[in-house]
């Protein structure tokens, strides 16, 4: 009762915001009046030519949390090639500012912040009192910048696209498409690609602390580097994303998911679908979208329960409505299933619906697997161990070859040196011998010739003494003519 009574109180307040004058840029009552507590709502889309991949409740209306902060950058990011702002300005935080709900940075009144850092704040924490504060220096107050946010929508053909805050905190008239995202996605990537690469940042240090992206797929996932991430009870949890592969970016949203392990199955899936979609184009085959999928009822496929619920509803209720299917909802998704069927005969039965016996032979399977990767592990083991083992036996004998050489080297050194000793012992004694026969023979001669003289001198003595030769008779000895020899 307290429900249907909450949900009668936002129709008669959106309703009577679209009668009020000046409030030209609130949404249309029959738009407000149509929306529910989160739904599901995805789309892809080729950032280049803006094909559409794929679709699910695309143009349904929905609120798009921080997903806002996309469309008050992109102003921010048109006043800085217009030069009306720099980087290095000032964003001065106001009371406005500083009271907004978290996500926040939490700056005082009057404090400020650099427009870079401020753009960093905004991407990386999705920080509300930031964005707010930006919006007040671009538009002079929140409510002016978010009618020039929904001006700009509508320049860029988000026709059903309506900004009331420059947060996409919960507001009844906050309300936009998951088509609408995709264009906002795609012509921020065109108009301003050196600014875009702020939203692929995954982290940033302010004033001593470091604080994470949301986009736990940054990093991740192959090929992704931005967009934004968003939650609120009303909007549930939102994503717009892009990645590049193969030179061609695609662009995805999801609108209204239960959690962020869904939010990031159901991007990691369509994304993935849309690279193998254009990769089979360029092959020359004719596939889908919902025909690559990891299974044929993922749930990227589902349309999400239309029941009502108020923004006071906890989120652990909306997670099990959403996942509580209902016949007008499988009504809804037959389309989508039978879509999905097409060609169904050519996939790989792994890829169809799982029935219990595949689950069970998938389990053998793996069990199988299991045991044989323990027994492989094993034999691998046993192997390296054996490995090890020669390794150590080859290491001990060559260790012991190598001291064994050393010991030969050095015993045969040891050789070397004393025959060498015994060689130069041998050298000393035959030279020794050699002067002792020298030295022998020397002296024989001398006996020998004292001997001589000593019997000369007896002859001489016994021949008497020798007439003394005079001068004459040596010229004649020398100069004896031949005729007076032979007379």
């Amino acid at each position: 009762m307290a429900g249907s009574i909450w949900a009668s109180a936002r129709r008669a307040l959106v309703v009577l915001a679209a009668i009020v004058p000046g409030l030209s840029f609130v949404a249309p009552p029959a738009v407000a009046a149509t929306l529910m507590r989160p739904r599901y709502a995805a789309i892809l889309m080729d950032a280049r030519t803006g094909e559409v991949l794929y679709a699910n409740a695309a143009d349904e209306a929905r609120h798009p949390a921080s997903i806002t902060k996309v469309m008050t950058l992109f102003l921010a990011f048109d006043e800085l090639v217009a030069r009306r702002l720099r980087l290095t300005d000032p964003i001065v935080m106001s009371r406005h500012a500083a009271s907004q709900r978290p996500s926040k940075l939490g700056l005082a009144p009057g404090r400020s912040i650099s427009l870079d850092d401020a753009i960093h704040i905004i991407t990386v924490k999705s920080a509300n009192d930031v964005a707010v504060a930006l919006g007040e220096r671009i538009g002079g107050s929140e409510r002016g910048f978010a009618q020039m946010m929904t001006r700009k929508a509508r320049a860029l053909g988000m026709s059903n696209t309506t900004f009331t805050n420059a947060t996409g905190l919960p507001d009844a008239g906050n309300v936009t498409t998951a088509r609408d995202i995709a264009i906002l996605s795609a012509a921020l990537l065109k108009a301003h690609p050196s600014y875009y690469t702020y939203f692929g940042q995954q982290a940033f240090k302010y004033d001593s602390r470091f604080y994470t992206n949301h986009n736990r797929l940054l990093g991740k996932l192959t090929g992704l580097d931005g967009i934004k991430t968003g939650f609120t009870n009303d909007a549930g949890y939102t994503l717009a994303a892009s990645a590049i592969r193969n030179g061609q970016r695609l662009i995805t949203v999801v609108l209204g998911e239960p959690s962020i392990p869904a939010r990031n199955r159901d991007v990691t899936a369509l994304l993935d679908a849309g690279f193998t979609v254009l990769e089979r184009r360029r092959a020359g085959e004719e596939t889908s979208v919902a025909f690559n999928l990891p299974t044929l009822n993922h749930p990227a496929l589902r349309l999400a329960n239309a029941g009502e619920m108020g923004s006071r509803t906890d989120p652990a209720t909306f997670r099990r409505q959403l996942a509580t299917p209902t016949p007008a909802m499988a009504a809804a998704a037959a389309p989508v299933r039978q879509a999905a069927k097409v060609r169904l005969a050519d996939r790989p039965a792994e890829a169809r619906s799982p029935t219990r016996q595949d689950r069970q032979d998938r389990q053998d399977r793996q069990d199988k697997q299991a045991k044989q990767g323990k027994a492989g592990r094993a034999t691998r083991s046993a192997n390296a161990a054996k490995v090890r083992g020669s390794d150590k036996s080859a290491k001990a004998t060559k260790v012991a070859k190598a001291s064994g050489d050393a010991r030969r080297t050095k015993l045969a050194a040891s050789t070397g040196k004393a025959t060498a000793k015994a060689d130069r012992s041998a050298k000393r004694a035959a030279s020794a011998k050699s002067d002792a026969d020298t030295r022998s023979a020397k002296s024989t001669r001398s006996a020998s010739a004292r001997a001589t003289g000593k019997t000369k001198a007896v002859k001489t003595a016994d021949a008497g003494p020798r007439t003394p030769r005079s001068p004459i008779d040596d010229w004649n000895t020398k100069f004896k003519s031949p005729r007076s020899a032979n007379p």
